[in-house]
């Protein structure tokens, strides 16, 4: 099963029981403290999480998540100045797992469109 570092949305889809997410229930999420915090929010405003389960997810996930790396932060900060446009705009979260999943030689599992093409990236919606 190939390795990803998952963003906010792919995780919240796996939670969502999305049919393009189905095929990657057993696998292991590998992801950012930035996702984890996105995704406890979204799980506790969309879907009524009480702060427990959303603690207890965000504890388990950290287990996974590889730490801050101040050097990754500031060429995530770079890489989202170079490669924002217009129509094409990145997260800082987002630009953080990218380039971290860059990095960790791992594919960027995500849903947001803007990262279509890219190198090391798959889209799922």
């Amino acid at each position: 099963m190939t390795d990803y570092l998952w963003d906010t949305y792919s995780i919240v889809a796996l939670f969502e029981e999305a049919p393009a997410y189905r095929d990657l229930r057993p696998a292991a999420i590998i992801t950012t403290p930035f996702a984890i915090m996105e995704t406890c929010y979204i799980l506790q405003r969309n879907h009524g999480w009480p702060l427990a389960n959303a603690a207890d997810l965000a504890q388990t996930l950290l287990a996974s998540a590889p730490a801050i790396d101040g050097r990754l932060l500031a060429a995530a900060s770079a890489w989202r100045l170079e490669n924002s446009t217009r129509t094409r705009r990145y997260s800082y979260a987002d630009s953080y797992g990218y380039i971290m999943s860059r990095r960790l030689g791992l594919i960027f599992l995500t849903g947001d469109r803007a990262f279509a093409g890219l190198p090391g990236v798959e889209v799922r919606r």
